[in-house]
C-alpha cells in the first residue's frame, strides 16, 4: 500500500510540475506577445522540470530547497524557449510566478473541503488545471505586454509594486504549506490583507500609466502648438493680402474701360489666388494638433526634395484614440513612406473619417508585394532598411499591435498611380 502511495506521489508531482511549466510558458507568450503555438517544442521541454521535481521528491529534500531547485529548472527551460537575456526572462518569471501564486491562494479554501485536504488527493492536480486555465485567460484578455514593458523600463514605482506583492504572496504560500490548519482558520484575514495590497498596488499602477499618458499629451502640445500658431499667423497675413487684393480688383474697374481688357486684367490678377489655400484647409480639421503635425511632415518631405500630397476628405475626424495617439500612428506610416521615397517622387495621402473611425491612406512608390514580405512586414525586427538607417522593424510592428487594441484595421496592398506601382497602407482606427 505504501508503495502505491509513493508511486502516486511521484505521478502527482510530475503532472503538477508539467502543468505549471505550461502555465508559465503561456504567460511568457503573453508578456512577449508570442503566438502560443510558435514553438510547440515547449510541450516536450516541460518534461524536464517535471522530472527534476520527481527527483527532488525521491530524495525528500526540505520544502525550501525543493522550491529553489524546481524554480531554477523552470527558469532555465523558459530561457531556452524564449532565447532572450536572463534579466528579461527573470522579470517575466517573477511576474508569472506572482500570477500563479495568486491563483493558487484563491483556490485553497475550495480544495480544503475535499476529504484529502489542500495538498493531497485530487487537490494539487485539480488546482493546477485551474491555474492553467487562468493563465490562458490572462494570455487572451489581460494586457500582459504593457505590464512587462512598464517593469522592464526599471521604473522604481513598478519595481516596488512587484517586490512587495511577490514577498506577500510568497509568504502566504509558504505559510499555507507549513501551517495549513492555521492558514485556513485565518484565511479571511489573510485574503483581506491581500486585497488591500492588491487594490493599493493597482491604484499606483493606474496612476503611473495615467501620468505617462498626460506626459505624452503635454509633449505633443509643446511640439505642435507652435506650428499651429504659425499657421494661424500665416492665415492672418493672407487675410491682409486678400484685403489689399480686393482693393486692387476694385480699382481695375476704373482703369479698364472695355470688357475684354477688364476680363484679362481680372484673370491675371486672381489666377494665383484661386489656387487651393492648403494652410486654411488644414486648420479646418477638428484635431488641431494633427493639423500641425501633418503640416510639419509636408514641410519635412519638401526639404528632402519629395512631395507629400494630402487630400482632406472630411474635416471632422471621429476616433476612439487620443490626438497624441493619432499623431504617433500617422507618424509611423508617414515617416516610413518618406524614407522609402526617392528624391523628386510624390507621396499621396488622404485623411477622413468613416463609421466613427479615423481613415488614413498613404501611398508611396514601391516594389511589388510578395507573400513573404506581407507575412513578415508586421513582425518585430523585420526591416528592409540597410544597416545604419535608423530603427529596424519596430514601427509597423508597434503600429499593428496598437491597431489591434482598438479593434482597427491596417491594410497593405499594391496600387497603380499614373502607370507606376505604389505601396498603399490604409489605417482604420
Amino acid at each position: 500500500m505504501e508503495g502505491i502511495i509513493e508511486v502516486y506521489a511521484y505521478i502527482e508531482s510530475f503532472i503538477t510540475s508539467y502543468i505549471e511549466f505550461v502555465a508559465f510558458y503561456i504567460l511568457l507568450c503573453g508578456f512577449l506577445e508570442y503566438p502560443l503555438a510558435k514553438r510547440k517544442i515547449f510541450l516536450k521541454i516541460a518534461v524536464i522540470p517535471a522530472i527534476v521535481n520527481c527527483f527532488l521528491c525521491f530524495f525528500q529534500l526540505s520544502t525550501a530547497i525543493q522550491m529553489v531547485i524546481s524554480n531554477l529548472a523552470m527558469l532555465v527551460c523558459l530561457e531556452y524557449l524564449a532565447r532572450i537575456s536572463f534579466v528579461r526572462i527573470f522579470i517575466i518569471y517573477v511576474l508569472g510566478y506572482m500570477w500563479i501564486m495568486l491563483t493558487e491562494v484563491v483556490q485553497l479554501p475550495i480544495w480544503n473541503l475535499t476529504p484529502a485536504g489542500i495538498f493531497h488527493g485530487i487537490a494539487p492536480i485539480g488546482g493546477m488545471i485551474i491555474v492553467l486555465l487562468l493563465a490562458w485567460f490572462a494570455y487572451r484578455y489581460i494586457p500582459l505586454r504593457k505590464v512587462y514593458e512598464a517593469v522592464s523600463r526599471w521604473n522604481i514605482l513598478m519595481l516596488l509594486v512587484i517586490i512587495n506583492s511577490l514577498l506577500v504572496l510568497f509568504m502566504v504560500v509558504m505559510y499555507a504549506r507549513l501551517k495549513t490548519e492555521h492558514f485556513i482558520s485565518n484565511y479571511l484575514i489573510i485574503v483581506g490583507i491581500m486585497l488591500i495590497l492588491i487594490i493599493a498596488n493597482v491604484g499606483e499602477v493606474y496612476h503611473y500609466f495615467k501620468q505617462k499618458e498626460q506626459q505624452k499629451c503635454v509633449q505633443v502640445y509643446e511640439e505642435y502648438l507652435p506650428i499651429i500658431e504659425g499657421l494661424i499667423e500665416q492665415v492672418r497675413i493672407r487675410q491682409h493680402d486678400y484685403h489689399n487684393k480686393l482693393q486692387s480688383i476694385h480699382a481695375l474697374a476704373y482703369v479698364y474701360e472695355d470688357f475684354e481688357s477688364l476680363k484679362g486684367a481680372l484673370l491675371e490678377t486672381t489666377e494665383h489666388d484661386m489656387l487651393p489655400d492648403f494652410e486654411m484647409n488644414l486648420l479646418k480639421l477638428n484635431m488641431h494638433l494633427v493639423s500641425g503635425f501633418l503640416f510639419s511632415k509636408i514641410r519635412q518631405a519638401d526639404k528632402e526634395g519629395k512631395e507629400l500630397h494630402l487630400d482632406i476628405e472630411q474635416y471632422v475626424i471621429r476616433t476612439a484614440c487620443t490626438e497624441y495617439e493619432v499623431i504617433e500612428y500617422l507618424g509611423i506610416l508617414i515617416d516610413n513612406a518618406i524614407e522609402a521615397t526617392n528624391e523628386g517622387e510624390t507621396i499621396f495621402a488622404k485623411i477622413g473619417s468613416q463609421d466613427d473611425k479615423l481613415v488614413f491612406e498613404i501611398k508611396n512608390p514601391g516594389p511589388h508585394l510578395t507573400s513573404e514580405f506581407c507575412k513578415n512586414i508586421f513582425k518585430k525586427g523585420y526591416s528592409t532598411k540597410k544597416d545604419g538607417e535608423g530603427c529596424h522593424g519596430i514601427g509597423l510592428y508597434k503600429l499593428n499591435r496598437m491597431v489591434k487594441e482598438y479593434d482597427g484595421k491596417l491594410i497593405l496592398e499594391n496600387v497603380e498611380v499614373d502607370q507606376k506601382e505604389y505601396i498603399s497602407f490604409e489605417l482604420r482606427i
